[in-house]
């Protein structure tokens, strides 16, 4: 069985090796379609579309959340076009809550071949042991690379 880490290192490589084949400028959906080969053709399997349900007031929302791909029922992976667009920080960390996922990864495929990016969110960091989202400034999503973002 392998570790959450050796996952995330996967679902990093196949992010890179789309990025590298595709190059930037494509609808995230094009990016979705390729990662989600990627990850199939190295053995894991990949559930597309994932919805995560909202509640609101004991209902629950019909608009919800779309997680786009989940690796191994595990590992949530949302995609970016470009850098700063869609889930950030405690956006990203509420689908975790909500969805149930200790940790995932977003993907910014905007950014030009070579640049890493590829970042691990943690959905504890900085709450103090307690359950649910909250941004630490200081702490932040780390890189898979195991090293602090920059900033």
């Amino acid at each position: 069985m392998k570790t959450d880490d050796a996952w995330m290192e996967a679902i990093r490589s196949a992010a890179k090796a789309v990025q590298l084949e595709l190059g930037a400028g494509w609808p995230a959906e094009v990016y979705e379609e390729a990662l989600a080969h990627e990850l199939t053709a190295a053995g894991f399997e990949v559930a597309r579309g994932v919805a995560v349900p909202v509640m609101y007031r004991g209902r629950t929302l019909p608009a919800g959340l779309r997680v786009p791909l989940v690796v191994g029922g595990r590992i949530p992976v949302v995609l970016e076009e470009a850098p700063g667009a869609g889930f950030r920080g405690e956006a990203f960390r509420r689908v975790l809550v909500e969805g149930g996922w200790a940790a995932g990864v977003l993907v910014g495929f905007g950014r030009a071949p070579g640049v890493d990016s590829v970042t691990r969110v943690d959905r504890d960091v900085g709450n103090g042991g307690r359950k649910g989202p909250r941004m630490d400034t200081r702490k932040g999503a780390e890189r898979l690379t195991g090293q602090p973002p920059r900033r």
